[in-house]
């Protein structure tokens, strides 16, 4: 599978290793992020998105910022 995957150039969007499921969308103005927490164990967000805004709850992700089980965040580069 990882010659599949290096041969597609196959790229994660988060260099930090994370449980969490990081899907983006963009548009022509935009950046948006769902992180999506499927297990039963709080998850740290990875620090590449602190500083951005959680559009769920309109506050700046933290870099302490978790996520509980289950719980998902919508973030706007």
């Amino acid at each position: 599978m990882d010659c599949i995957v290096k041969e597609a150039a196959v790229k994660s969007l988060v260099d930090e290793r994370t449980s969490l499921e990081v899907t983006v969308r963009k548009t022509k103005e935009n950046t948006f992020y769902f992180l999506i927490n499927f297990s039963k164990e709080e998850t740290v967000v990875p620090q590449c998105f602190a500083g951005m805004q959680n559009l769920l709850t309109g506050e700046t992700v933290s870099r302490q910022e978790i996520l509980k089980p289950f719980e998902v965040e919508i973030i706007k580069k």
